[in-house]
């Protein structure tokens, strides 16, 4: 059936699509749609975002693309977006766009798209917004009250410049901010009385300050790196002492001042995998990394100065692991060349090693 006809199927429930131009016009038509998985927001009549206003049974995920196309709130509150039960919501607008040259409108836009205070998920992708919206700061959503929500993904947002709307949402158990490069300010004490099992926050060059001091007992996953030298410097990893019984994966990721790994992360008994990537200073691996008794996977990645790893005997005492990635690490690369390298003695007994480009 052609795109244009697919509107007359008023009984259908679910649809699927995978790119942009398969998606069908006057998809608010089909009243009893219960899946879309994404929309993409067009210019033409029967592309705008208005289609999904009509519908009302939407469940499960949305994706919804291309919102810079949307040009302000009343026309972002026609999706009604608010009234729609969905666990899981993207909100993405363009990444290819070039934000000082055009007329952002995105704040007024997330303002009009509130979604529904049973949301689970909340994803906000690009936004070119400096502000959140009133509603993750005001809302029954982002209501300590509420218990609802249990992901929050903040990425590639360039211009936003504090979030201070964490503290308190006692359901949380994802945080991801990432790639938010004029973001100074996070909540104070963000992470306290909350039951969070992945953190992530990263490539925040402008981050003022990290309080990790608080972090939740429970954290399973914390994935941590690309910060001004002043937090750098500052951030003191002695807070490792309250989850080394409960992190299982650790990356630190982009650390330039940094000459050695933080010594406290010998003290992560439970920790299953450990990533190391873009130590600019680091050339040696230390010894207590032999410490780590329940290593099952290590990546080091992208430590140009990087040239020798723990001694033989170090390395045995991590009988778990079983899986060594290496890679762009020139130095290193070198001296764990299989049979000819130096390190290779080290290695040559763990079952699965990659050494090189991937």
């Amino acid at each position: 059936m052609p795109s244009e006809g697919i509107g007359y199927l008023i009984n259908l429930r679910h649809i699927h699509f995978t790119r942009e131009e398969h998606m069908p016009a006057n998809i608010g038509r089909l009243t009893s749609l219960q899946t879309l998985g994404s929309f993409y927001v067009g210019t033409r009549k029967g592309l705008k975002i208005e289609e999904l206003g009509s519908l009302s049974k939407l469940k499960g995920s949305l994706m919804i693309w291309n919102l810079d196309l949307v040009k302000d709130k009343s026309e972002a509150k026609l999706a009604k977006l608010h009234e729609k039960a969905v666990d899981k919501l993207e909100l993405r607008w363009n990444d290819n766009r070039e934000l000082e040259l055009e007329g952002n409108h995105d704040e007024e836009v997330l303002e009009g798209l509130q979604p529904h205070p049973n949301l689970q998920r909340l994803v906000i992708h690009c936004y070119g917004g400096k502000n959140l919206p009133s509603w993750m700061l005001r809302n029954e959503l982002f209501s300590p009250n509420n218990f609802n929500l249990v992901e929050l993904e903040i990425r590639n947002c360039e211009k936003l410049n504090s979030i201070p709307v964490i503290n308190g949402l006692s359901s949380l158990k994802q945080l991801l901010i990432w790639l938010c490069c004029e973001l100074t300010s996070i909540a104070d004490r963000a992470f306290e009385k909350m039951s969070l099992e992945k953190i992530c926050i990263g490539c925040c060059p402008k981050l003022e300050s990290l309080e990790a001091t608080c972090l939740p007992l429970g954290l399973k996953e914390l994935y941590i790196g690309g910060f001004s030298e002043e937090v750098e410097e500052s951030l003191d990893f002695s807070f490792i002492h309250h989850i080394h019984a409960s992190l299982e994966k650790l990356s630190l990721d982009d650390w330039r001042k940094l000459t050695q790994l933080p010594h406290q992360i010998q003290h992560l008994t439970a920790l299953r995998e450990l990533k190391i990537q873009r130590f600019r200073k680091l050339d040696a691996l230390p010894e207590w990394l032999g410490n780590l008794s329940s290593l099952e996977s290590l990546t080091i990645e992208d430590c140009k100065n990087l040239k020798c790893l723990p001694s033989a005997e170090a390395i045995r005492r991590l009988t778990k692991l079983k899986m060594l990635e290496i890679g762009f690490c020139p130095r290193l690369e070198e001296s764990c060349a299989k049979e000819t390298g130096v390190e290779w003695p080290k290695i040559s007994h763990i079952p699965y090693v990659r050494i090189g480009l991937w």
